[in-house]
């Protein structure tokens, strides 16, 4: 009589913990998913008010929808594979209102 009231009980327990483990794997799956694409950098193009023109960028993109495309710069056009000396600058500013 006691192991048919157990059982269900101890189902109960184990298919709990079986969520659990779910989305906690899951969780970290998605979390190294985005630091691997984050790493990776997106290509962009965005402009630089120090040059006042458009640059071709690869860097790290933002996950917000407002402000800046970029929150950091590995590449830009003007430097080649160099550091990138106007990389804040560049991503701080916005693309330039265009003439009406």
């Amino acid at each position: 009589m006691l192991q048919l009231i157990l059982w269900p009980i101890f189902a109960v327990w184990m298919l709990t913990g079986l969520v659990v483990a779910a989305v906690i794997l899951s969780t970290l799956v998605w979390s190294t998913a985005h630091q691997l694409r984050d790493e990776a950098g997106i290509n962009g193009d965005i402009w630089c008010p120090m040059l006042r023109q458009t640059m071709h960028v690869h860097g790290l993109p933002r996950r917000f929808t407002t402000g800046p495309e970029f929150c950091d710069l590995s590449r830009c056009q003007q430097w080649g594979k160099g550091p990138v000396r106007c990389a804040k600058a560049c991503i701080a500013e916005t693309e330039p209102a265009k003439a009406a």
